[in-house]
Parts: C-alpha cells; sequence; structure tokens
C-alpha cells in the first residue's frame, strides 16, 4: 500500500499509465477533494468516463472492445490484465507507446543482472525459497525479511514482489547476494524461467494483491510444492480486511449478504464474491500448509476451506512477551494520561473511530493528552491528537519510552490476524486496550494489565471505560484481572515449534499438475 500512504503525496505513479500529477490537474475536484487519485479512480471516475493519464484513453478503448463495455470493468485494468496480452490496440496514437511501457516481456532485465546469483543458488545445497507477496511494505514484508534472517544459514531467500502493471522486485534475501532487481513483464512463463535459474525447490506465497488471478497458473508452471501464510483475508473476500467504510467489521454474511454489500460499495478488486471466493479457495487447497498466526484467523479460513491443511503458527514466539512486567508512570487526577496509538492510521485501522474517541473525550473533560506514534491516511487528524510522523520499525521501541504512555490504545474494528504493533504495545511493558476482535483477544489472553472493549461500542462507551481505567487501575496503580482465556477448544492446535523443526523439511506432498483453465 506504498502508493496509498505515501506515493500519491510525493506525486509518485503506480502505474506507467497512471499519472497521479495529470489526473489532479485534469481534475481539481478530486485535488479539491483530497482524495487519492488512483483510489478515486478506482471507486468513481472509471465508472464517470474519466481517464487514467494522458497516455490511455479509456473511452475509446471501451468504445472499440465492445466486449469489455458489456462486462462493465474497468477498461485500464482490463488493458493492464488482459488486453495488452492480447494485442488490443489502448488508442490511435498510444500504441507504441503503451507498448513499450507494458509488454517488454522481461527485455529490461539483462541476464548479467542475476546470472551470476542464479548460478550460486542453484549450486548451493541449501534449498532455495522464494518468498511471494505484494509491493506494499507493512507487516508482510516485516514477516518475511525475519524468516529469511532467521534461516539465513539453512536456506537461501529470494524475494519476488509484484506491482501494478506487473512490475516485479526481485530481492536476495541474503544481503551478501546482491541488490534488488526490478524489472517489467506480461509474460508469467518469462518470470517464472527466472525463478527457475535460482533452482527453487518451494514457494511460499505470502499475498497475491494485485496477481491473484495469475497465481495458479504461476504455481502450475514453476512445478514446485507451496505453502501459503495468511496476512487478512484477502483471499475470502475482496474486502480484503473484513472492513466496509461507515460500517466497520462486515459481519462475514451469507453469500447473499456479500454479493449486496460488494455492490452497495465497490472494493475495487472485484464484485463478484462467487468467482474471487473460487480463486481464493483454490490456492488454499493447493497448499501444502497453509500458515495462519492466531487461531482467529485458522478459524475463520476453515468456515470457507474446510478441508485445507490449516496449521496455528504465531509469526512469533509467545515466551517473548509473557512475564512482562508493567510500571505504571505517576499519574494523578490533576495530570493529563497520555495515551498512545501506534503504526499507520488507515480506515480499516480505525483511525474514525479513533478521532471520534477522542472529540468524545475531550467534549466530556477526560484529561487525556493522545499521541500517534506514526502517521495517518486521513488528512486533518492533527486538530486532535499530536502526530510524530513515520518511523523506521527499529524506531518504535525508543518512540515509545520517549513518551512515556500511560496507555496504548488500539482503535481497529475489524480482525487482524496477527498484529506487530500488539507486539510492540506488549514488548514496551505498558498497559494496553485492545479489541476483542481478531487477534487480539487470543494475544492478550494471561497478560498483565490488558482491558478489551467491545469493537461496536461507542465512543461515549469508550469514554466511561476509560474514566474507570484510569481512577481505578492507572492513578491507583491497581493491575486489573487477566483477560480470561476462551473456554472452548481449538479447532486448530498452536505449533510453536513449527519454524524450528517442520518449515525447512523436504516436501510430502505432489506439486501442482493440473495445468489451470486459461
Amino acid at each position: 500500500m506504498h502508493y496509498l500512504r505515501y506515493g500519491a503525496a510525493e506525486g509518485r505513479n503506480p502505474n506507467p499509465l497512471f499519472d497521479t500529477d495529470w489526473y489532479l490537474d485534469r481534475y481539481p475536484d478530486v485535488r479539491a477533494a483530497r482524495a487519492n487519485p488512483l483510489e478515486h479512480y478506482l471507486r468513481e471516475g472509471a465508472a464517470e468516463g474519466r481517464n487514467p493519464s494522458a497516455s490511455f484513453d479509456g473511452n475509446w478503448y471501451i468504445d472499440h472492445n465492445p466486449d469489455v463495455r458489456a462486462a462493465g470493468v474497468d477498461p485500464l485494468a482490463h488493458y493492464l490484465w488482459h488486453g495488452a496480452a492480447e494485442g488490443r490496440n489502448p488508442g490511435p496514437s498510444l500504441r507504441a507507446r503503451a507498448g513499450r511501457v507494458v509488454r517488454p516481456v522481461i527485455n529490461n532485465i539483462r541476464p548479467e543482472m542475476v546470472a551470476p546469483a542464479a548460478e550460486r543458488f542453484a549450486s548451493d545445497p541449501r534449498p532455495v525459497l522464494v518468498m511471494l507477496l505484494h509491493h506494499e511494505g507493512g507487516g508482510t514484508e516485516t514477516h518475511v525479511r525475519r524468516l529469511a534472517r532467521t534461516f539465513r544459514t539453512q536456506a537461501l531467500f529470494l524475494m519476488l514482489k509484484v506491482g501494478a502493471g506487473r512490475n516485479f522486485a526481485l530481492s536476495l534475501l541474503n544481503p551478501e547476494d546482491g541488490p534488488e532487481v526490478e524489472f517489467l513483464s506480461d509474460n508469467w512463463s518469462h518470470v517464472c524461467a527466472v525463478l527457475r535459474s535460482f533452482g527453487v525447490r518451494r514457494v511460499h506465497v505470502h499475498h497475491t494483491l494485485g496477481f491473484l488471478e495469475n497465481m495458479r497458473y504461476m504455481l502450475y508452471q514453476l512445478g514446485v510444492p507451496y505453502d501459503l501464510t495468511i496476512h487478512d483475508f484477502m483471499l475470502i473476500c475482496p474486502r480484503m480486511f473484513l472492513y466496509r467504510n461507515g460500517v466497520g467489521y462486515c459481519g462475514e454474511p451469507d453469500v447473499a449478504g456479500c454479493l449486496q454489500c460488494l455492490r452497495e460499495e465497490p472494493p475495487g478488486l472485484s464484485e463478484d464474491i462467487l468467482w474471487w471466493r473460487w480463486l481464493g479457495r483454490e490456492l488454499i487447497k493447493g497448499a501444502e500448509r497453509v500458515i495462519c498466526p492466531s487461531q482467529d484467523s485458522a478459524d475463520r479460513i476453515a468456515r470457507y476451506v474446510s478441508d485445507a491443511n490449516l496449521v496455528v503458527v504465531p509469526h512469533e514466539d509467545r515466551t517473548v512477551f509473557t512475564g512482562r512486567r508493567v510500571r505504571v508512570p505517576p499519574l494523578s487526577s490533576r495530570d493529563a494520561m497520555r495515551v498512545a496509538v501506534l503504526g499507520v492510521m488507515a480506515e480499516h485501522k480505525g483511525v474514525h473511530f479513533l478521532l471520534d474517541c477522542v472529540a468524545a473525550w475531550k467534549a466530556a473533560n477526560v484529561k487525556v493528552d493522545v499521541t500517534l506514534i506514526g502517521e495517518s491516511l486521513l488528512a486533518g487528524v492533527e486538530n486532535l491528537l499530536h502526530v510524530t510522523g513515520r518511523y523506521e520499525e527499529a524506531q518504535l521501541p525508543d518512540l515509545i519510552a520517549e513518551l512515556n504512555p500511560h496507555l496504548i490504545f488500539y482503535p481497529q474494528q475489524c480482525p487482524e490476524t496477527y498484529s506487530y504493533t500488539l507486539s510492540e504495545g506488549l514488548l514496551a511493558e505498558v498497559p494496553l486496550l485492545v479489541p476483542d476482535v481478531g487477534a487480539f483477544r487470543e494475544r492478550t489472553e494471561g497478560m498483565d494489565w490488558c482491558w478489551l472493549y467491545d469493537p461496536t461500542d461507542s465512543p461515549l462507551a469508550l469514554t466511561e471505560l476509560l474514566r474507570r481505567i484510569r481512577v481505578a487501575h492507572l492513578e491507583a496503580n491497581t493491575p486489573p484481572a487477566m483477560v480470561p482465556r476462551l473456554p472452548h477448544i481449538p479447532v486448530h492446535e498452536t505449533n510453536w515449534q513449527f519454524y524450528r523443526d517442520d518449515y525447512l523439511l523436504p516436501s510430502r506432498t505432489s506439486v501442482l499438475s493440473e495445468r489451470p483453465p486459461s
């Protein structure tokens, strides 16, 4: 999500045929609304006949391709994913220009750029794994890099990031092996050929944002087994966080409810839950192991794919967080209570709920000083709270220590599969207020100085809860009762030793041998 978080504000382009500055200049109403230009185009602009850049005329494209008009799809998306490969004309004067940009077929990756490393990898007796994910960083890439560091003496790792317009970035995750190589391609067979030259023995799929449709073909071409890690819920719903703007957690209704939800507010990835879920199920069922970082994430996936080989494997060793010694900073009735919020605040991270809560606290004269250690994708949050700005992962512990908060508040209202910011809060040995949804509960069960709140609670209810926490616990320096463990028996037992004992074992299953339908 780099473009959504930073790229648009920096004037970057997410794709050679989408021009950020041109779109904002051409459509001043989008600039005036302070909307993200790509998000506006996907949600409204394409349907309104707006063009993504001077290099692509969507109206011309659908006028000359009646099947695209009949399908009702975004013309730019169709051209990038299908039209270019089919040799369709992007416009009367654009064929050569768009052809150079979108259809290079790896002719901008020179053999000498990867051949030495490929030869070294292929001749090494250690297994070679390719980690497949999107271009957007975040917790997914954090996890990938940590895995590579953990096993750097036992295996060799490639990281292939796939972005918009089939923009690929190939990294050799063992730093001494060379720099990242970026290239464009619309030919997955050639991409697979590059990977095979490294002697890849296994694929570990971490995310398929933007290329879910191509995954089965790619895995078939590579002819190696694959694991799949669940980082969010994109494979069961194109609302990958199960979040709907203005509503919060969607509640995971039945198919009819999902179709209505997607039709009323199309998410950009797809409006067809049946087709989308079929793609996701096939990918999940074909994985040798589906690694779920929490019991909650495994239970949710099992509702849709009951015959998958799900294994519950937390991203980190839980013992790192046990036995934490919370020291509450002194707080009198006259002092302002320092509350911290961590990370990048987006809609699905609860930024609107956060702002509503802060406004309610101020209206109720609760003495509170709220600081977002991180940044917000919503403009204007500085009017209600302090914002430190973007940080590097290694800086976060020091930023928390410098603020010395009385409480860290997590305003998320939809399920998360794990939450690295929760890890940082636990390690900081600070009292935590977390929502009773997703992985938050199971990760705080049995932990000192943690409170749960119902994510459907109103800001007024959170105001009363904050008052009680302050008076009964923080001012009195009296810990609350620990979050109780749920009495139910989990469907899938947690394998705490998976990465130590099983992750690098040779495959015990066959590879995808059936050619996917075209």
